[in-house]
């Protein structure tokens, strides 16, 4: 069993169990928002949904990210005091070359040289959000589920090429195990519509995923850097994808086309099937859930993560989206009956088995990963460069 442990700066290292514990926490939890989201959100313009949960999870990521920096920074006044001036003034200049001002070592506002990254973050967490409630409005939800588990394909393939990350047999196998898992739990006997617009549907689905892949990635270097604390890196390129999402929304919904495109008109009918800037009731409950839950925590959860797991495993767990999404429709049945378009599943439950055995490939893959890098930090102590190399290592990958 692996235990938690200590860098050589005495800062605590999560185990591997605890970081693969909360990937699969947070993909648990998006599962179950995309079945909150059949609750309240068939009549609900997919922009301007987008635009509020953005809009709202910014500042909010915000505010608890400068609580956070207070904290920290409360805590290295202290260790200042502790240390005496000297020292103190000794390990900033170790921390960070650049003579920024002691405050700042714990930054609150990212640096000038990081602004087009945590744009690119933003961006991408844009792309990611908004081709993800389109694609749904315009294919559908059964479709969107299906592409889920390409994101960790993607983002292994953008790490491999890179060469932050190394293929390996077992977790390239797991991937596709709980990928097929994932496909006949989504396609077996599905009587699923396929939209209005199934072509751009699908091509926003690839962009959705494309999106999660790319944020991993480009936030994984911010937090290689050691300039931010990961809930930092969240909040700032949640505010840029804000930016990008309120001139989105405001060139969407200012057009009348535009509102018939994303809200395409019902059978029979000529106006759109759902208002430019009008939020139904029905869906405040689904909206406080993708807020708090899909936006803030989840989001929180996966950049801490990132900090520590290689990129494929940030990503590896997408499958159980529509596991989690199939056994609580299995509840809401059960106990409410069909509501909100949810429907009991059948054998495609089976699907259920071949990911659980795609995800026990996975960890059982990364912790011995994790145990080979740690015998070569060990066999590697005693000499200063190999130690260093293997360091660094420790810090940021499993």
């Amino acid at each position: 069993m692996m235990i938690n442990n200590k860098r050589s700066d005495g800062s605590w290292i999560p185990s591997v169990y605890v970081v693969e514990g909360t990937l699969i926490l947070v993909q648990v939890l998006f599962g179950i928002g995309s079945i909150v989201g059949k609750l309240g959100i068939k009549t609900f313009n997919p922009v301007l949904f987008a635009l509020i949960r953005e809009g709202t999870a910014g500042p909010i990521l915000l505010l608890l990210s400068f609580v956070k920096i207070a904290s920290l920074r409360r805590k290295k006044r202290q260790n200042d005091r502790d240390l005496g001036g000297a020292l103190a003034n000794l390990i900033e200049s170790k921390i960070d070359g650049e003579g920024e001002d002691r405050e700042h070592i714990v930054p609150f506002v990212p640096y000038r040289r990081d602004f087009f990254s945590f744009l690119v973050c933003g961006f991408f967490i844009f792309a990611n959000q908004l081709g993800f409630i389109m694609g749904e409005k315009l294919a559908n939800a059964t479709i969107g589920s299906a592409w889920q588990p390409t994101q960790p394909i993607m983002t292994a393939a953008a790490a491999m090429i890179i060469g932050w990350e190394r293929p390996t047999l077992l977790k390239i196998g797991g991937i596709v195990v709980a990928a097929g898992g994932a496909a006949f739990m989504v396609f077996y006997k599905s009587n699923s519509s396929v939209g209005s617009n199934p072509i751009v549907g699908n091509v926003l689905f690839i962009v959705n995923c494309a999106g999660t892949a790319g944020y991993v990635i480009v936030s994984k270097r911010l937090l290689k850097s050691k300039r931010y604390v990961a809930i930092v890196v969240t909040a700032w390129s949640y505010i840029c994808a804000s930016i990008f999402m309120i001139i989105t929304g405001i060139a969407v919904n200012a057009s009348e086309k535009a509102v018939r495109f994303v809200c395409p008109p019902n059978d029979g009918e000529d106006e759109a099937s759902c208002s430019a800037w009008g939020v139904p009731t029905s869906a405040i409950g689904p909206l406080i859930y993708w807020i708090f839950v899909q936006s803030v925590l989840c989001y929180m959860m996966l950049t801490w993560a990132n900090q520590y797991a290689k990129p494929s495993s940030v990503v590896a767990y997408t499958a159980l989206q529509p596991m989690t999404s199939a056994l609580l429709s299995v509840f809401i049945v059960k106990i409410f009956g069909k509501v909100g378009g949810i429907v009991m599943p059948g054998l495609n439950l089976l699907g259920g088995i071949a990911i659980v055995v795609g995800l026990f490939m996975i960890i059982y893959d990364t912790s011995k990963q994790k145990e080979i890098e740690d015998a070569l930090v060990v066999l590697h102590r005693d000499d200063p460069a190999a130690e260093d190399t293997a360091a660094g290592d420790e810090v940021t990958d499993f």
